[in-house]
C-alpha cells in the first residue's frame, strides 16, 4: 500500500529535545524555581519513562497511520485504546508515582495541614458546636437514655460495685479516718455541742418527759414487778440486808463479850485470852474468839424471856376476855388453864428451838448457837434437860455464867451439866455440815 499525500497519514518525525516529557519537565522547573525530584537519578528516570511512553505511543500511532486507507479515525482509536490502557497509561503512572510520593504529596500535606489545623478545624468546631449542644446531643442522649438505663448502667454498676466495696471504699475510709477522727469530728462536736446543750436537749426532755411519766415508767415498773427474777432478787436482797444487819449486831455483841471478859480477867490478875489461830472449828468472821461469852448469853436469855412473856400476856388477856362472864367455877377453871399455858409455852419454846435449830430467837439475834462438844446439834432430850435446868435454876444459871471468862471454851455450869457449848456463827446456821449432826439423845 502506497502512502497517500494526505497530511493526516504522514508519520511525524520523532521529537528529541522538544518532546512532550521534556517540555513538561522544564515547565515544572520554571514554575517552582527548583528541581521537583529529590535526586538527579530519579529526575532522569522519570523523564526517560515519560519520553519512552510517548515515543512508543507515537510510533504505534504512526505505524497505524501508514496503514490507513479510507477507514475512519474512530476505528484506529478503538484499535489504539487497549494499547493505551495496557501500556501507555501504566507507564505514565509508574513514572509519575515516585514524584508524587516523594515530593508533591508531602508538600501538599505540609502546606494544607497548617491551614486545616489553624483555620478549618476551629471554624468547623465553632460552627458545629452550638448545633451539637443545643440540638444534636440532647436528642442523642434522649434516644440513648432508655438503653443506658436498661443495659449499660446496670452492667457498669454490677461490674464496678464489687471493686468499689472491696477496695475503693475501704481505701477512702482508711485515708480519711485519721482526719475525720482528729479534725472533722472534734470540730463538728465542738460546733454542735452548745446548740445541743442549750436548745436541743431541753426541748427533747420537755417533749418526752410527759410521755415517759405517763406510759414508759408505768410499763417498766409493771414489767419489773411482774418479773419473777426481779421478785426473787428483791427477796434475796431483803434477806441479805436483814442478815447483814444481824451479823453486824452479832459482831458488836461479840466485841462486848471480849471487853467484859478482859475486865474480869484483869481483876483476877490474868492476861487477856489469846486469839486462836488455826483452830477447829475455825474462827468466825469478825470475831476474836470461837465461843460465846457471858454478855451474849445474858442478852439472848433476856430477849427470849421478853418474847415468851409477851405471848403469855396476850394469851392471858384473850382468855380473860372470853371468860369474863363465866361463873366462879368457870373462872377458876380458866385460871388453871392459863397457868398451865404459861407453864407449857416457855419450856416448849426453848426445847423445840434448841432441838430443831440449835438456837432460840435471842441466840440468833446475838449470833451464836448451842451444839454438842463435837459440834453436832443437840437432841431433844438434851435440849429438854437444859431448858428445865435453866428455868428452875435461873439464879444458879446467872451465877454459873460468870466462870465463862476463865474456862477454856467459855463453858458455863449449865453447859458442863448438859454437855453443850455456845459457838459464834456467821450468817449460816450450820457452817460445817459434817459437824452439824444431831446426837441420839
Amino acid at each position: 500500500m502506497t502512502a497517500p499525500n494526505d497530511w493526516r497519514l504522514s508519520a511525524p518525525a520523532p521529537e528529541s529535545d522538544t518532546s512532550a516529557a521534556s517540555r513538561a519537565y522544564h515547565g515544572l522547573v520554571a514554575r517552582n524555581g527548583k528541581d521537583p525530584t529529590p535526586r538527579s537519578g530519579a529526575r532522569s528516570g522519570v523523564r526517560r519513562a515519560m519520553e519512552n511512553a510517548l515515543d512508543a505511543t507515537k510510533s504505534r500511532a504512526g505505524q497505524a497511520a501508514w496503514g490507513l486507507s479510507n477507514a475512519s479515525i474512530q476505528e484506529y482509536l478503538e484499535e489504539l485504546e487497549p494499547y493505551l490502557v495496557e501500556e501507555t497509561v501504566p507507564r505514565i503512572i509508574d513514572g509519575v508515582t515516585p514524584l508524587l510520593i516523594e515530593r508533591t504529596v508531602p508538600q501538599v500535606v505540609d502546606g494544607v495541614t497548617a491551614h486545616i489545623t489553624e483555620v478549618t478545624v476551629p471554624a468547623v468546631i465553632a460552627g458545629v458546636t452550638p448545633e451539637l449542644v443545643d440540638s444534636l446531643l440532647p436528642r442523642i442522649l434522649k434516644d440513648l437514655q432508655p438503653y443506658l438505663e436498661r443495659e449499660i448502667v446496670p452492667g457498669v454498676l454490677d461490674s464496678v460495685t464489687p471493686k468499689i466495696e472491696s477496695e475503693t471504699v475501704p481505701a477512702i475510709l482508711d485515708a480519711l479516718m485519721p482526719q475525720i477522727q482528729n479534725e472533722l469530728a472534734p470540730q463538728i462536736v465542738d460546733a454542735l455541742m452548745p446548740k445541743i446543750t442549750e436548745q436541743v436537749a431541753p426541748q427533747l426532755v420537755d417533749s418526752l418527759m410527759p410521755k415517759i411519766h405517763a406510759d414508759v415508767v408505768p410499763a417498766v415498773l409493771d414489767d419489773i414487778v411482774d418479773d419473777p427474777r426481779v421478785r426473787t432478787l428483791i427477796r434475796e436482797q431483803s434477806q441479805g440486808l436483814f442478815l447483814d444487819a444481824l451479823e453486824r449486831f452479832g459482831r458488836g455483841v461479840a466485841r462486848a463479850d471480849s471487853f467484859a471478859e478482859n475486865i474480869g480477867r484483869r481483876l483476877f490478875g490474868q492476861r487477856p485470852r489469846p486469839v486462836p489461830v488455826g483452830s477447829d472449828p475455825p474462827l468466825p468472821p469478825g470475831r476474836q474468839q470461837i465461843y460465846a461469852g457471858a454478855v451474849s448469853r445474858g442478852l439472848a436469855f433476856l430477849v427470849d424471856m421478853i418474847l415468851t412473856t409477851s405471848v403469855v400476856a396476850v394469851g392471858l388477856n384473850t382468855v380473860l376476855g372470853l371468860t369474863a362472864g363465866l361463873s366462879q367455877d368457870g373462872y377458876k377453871a380458866s385460871g388453871t388453864f392459863v397457868s398451865f399455858l404459861v407453864f407449857l409455852i416457855t419450856p416448849a419454846y426453848f426445847t423445840l428451838l434448841w432441838w430443831i435449830a440449835g438456837r432460840t430467837l435471842g441466840d440468833a439475834l446475838m449470833g451464836f448457837r448451842l451444839c454438842r462438844r463435837n459440834g453436832g446439834r443437840i437432841g431433844f432430850f438434851r435440849a429438854m434437860v437444859r431448858c428445865w435446868l435453866l428455868l428452875l435454876l435461873i439464879p444458879v444459871w446467872m451465877i454459873g455464867t460468870l466462870p465463862t471468862a476463865f474456862t477454856a471454851h467459855r463453858r458455863s455450869w449449865l453447859d458442863k451439866v448438859s454437855g453443850t457449848e455456845a459457838l459464834y456463827v456467821g450468817r449460816d446456821l450450820w457452817p460445817d455440815p459434817q459437824r452439824a449432826q444431831p446426837d441420839a439423845a
